[in-house]
């Protein structure tokens, strides 16, 4: 892109607390204060940003998926 500036800001990061007896990552989903626009959009199509963070919009009904903790 020509003479076109990308500004990209953390939006949500994940907070590891420590590691599962199986070796898995222990943590939750911190979202920042920064709210994107699209988010709006999102919002209009039924889409919630607990659901665009941790990718349950994306994924089959049936999946788990992690509880997004909001700071």
């Amino acid at each position: 892109m020509e003479q076109e500036t990308i500004t990209v800001q953390e939006i949500a990061c994940y907070v590891q607390k420590g590691m599962s007896k199986d070796g898995k990552s222990v943590g939750f989903f911190k979202v920042h204060s920064v709210r994107p626009k699209f988010f709006d959009r999102a919002k209009e199509l039924g889409i919630s940003p607990e659901d665009l963070l941790t990718n349950s919009a994306l994924a089959p009904a049936n999946d788990a998926t992690e509880q997004v903790q909001q700071a």
